[in-house]
């Protein structure tokens, strides 16, 4: 979806995806992502793992790789 060697989105690439008449909210709303799970949990799938995965960026390094990216980090 973004443009050959930036993060910049390419709009041609989205908009492919994105449907003429509208539905793509109506199918954002109706996604269930709540269930059981039917398999088992591995220790690289914990919260935990993924915090101890994150805690060698620092916030600066990846702002200046990506604002967006940065705000990510932050935000998980």
């Amino acid at each position: 979806m973004c443009e050959l060697d930036t993060n910049k989105l390419c709009w041609k690439s989205a908009k492919q995806l994105l449907k003429p008449d509208g539905s793509l909210l109506d199918d954002i709303n109706d996604y269930e992502g709540i269930g059981r799970k039917e398999y088992d949990f591995r220790s690289f799938m914990t919260l935990n793992s993924i915090d101890k995965a994150l805690e060698s960026y620092q916030l600066e390094d990846v702002d200046a790789y990506s604002v967006l990216v940065g705000r990510l980090l932050r935000w998980i």
